[in-house]
């Protein structure tokens, strides 16, 4: 079904718009989350077992700084599903 109503197409177009800009912040979220993600999935992966048994800091990869090791493994979970939503 096709219309040339001015008022249904300028309708259309802005619902368009909304959908493109949903759409933009949404890829976003994504990819801050997939970062977020990966960088945490990399301080795990560094964690060696010497650190979990002794309860060592973790350094935190680029940024150089130093977290106790049981808060991290504590609130990085909770940062990940917090940024979810």
């Amino acid at each position: 079904m096709t219309t040339s109503d001015p008022i249904e197409i300028e309708i259309a177009r802005e619902q368009l718009n909304s959908a493109n800009d949903t759409g933009r912040h949404v890829r976003n979220v994504y990819v801050t989350f997939i970062l977020l993600i990966s960088y945490v999935a990399i301080i795990i992966g560094s964690t060696t077992d010497v650190q979990l048994l002794k309860i060592d800091p973790v350094t935190l990869p680029l940024l150089n700084v130093q977290l106790p090791i049981k808060g991290f493994y504590a609130l990085a979970p909770l940062a990940a599903g917090l940024d979810a939503f």
